[in-house]
C-alpha cells in the first residue's frame, strides 16, 4: 500500500490521466513477477487485480472512443487465464498434499 501511494503522487506529478490505477497496475504487476520467480501462489491474486484495474480503465476509454473495446477484451481475456491458472494451481496444491500423506 506504502509503494502504491508513493507511486500514485509520483504519477499525479507527472500529470498520469489514471495515476491510481497506473500505480496499482504497476506495484502489483511488479508483485506478481516477483511471486512468479518464488512459485507463490499470490501471483494469480496480483494479475487479478491488474486485470480488474485495467478493464476498469479501458472501459472508461471505451466510453470515449469506442475502439477502445477491444482492449477491455483482451484484459477479460487475461482474467480468464488467470482465474483459470489460480483455480489449477489450487488444485494441483491439493493433489500433492493428498500425494504426500498417502
Amino acid at each position: 500500500i506504502v509503494i502504491i501511494t508513493l507511486y500514485y503522487f509520483v504519477a499525479l506529478k507527472l500529470g498520469v490521466n489514471y495515476a491510481l490505477v497506473d500505480a496499482i497496475v504497476i506495484t502489483c504487476g511488479a508483485f506478481g513477477m516477483y511471486a512468479i520467480s518464488k512459485k507463490h501462489i499470490e501471483q494469480w491474486y496480483a494479475f487479478i487485480i491488474v486485470n480488474i484495474a485495467n478493464i476498469a480503465m479501458w472501459i472508461t476509454e471505451t466510453i470515449k472512443d469506442p475502439s477502445n473495446a477491444t482492449m477491455v477484451l483482451m484484459f477479460i481475456i487475461y482474467m480468464i487465464n488467470n482465474i483459470y491458472g489460480l483455480k489449477t494451481w489450487r488444485g494441483s496444491r491439493k493433489y500433492d498434499r493428498n500425494k504426500a500423506k498417502k
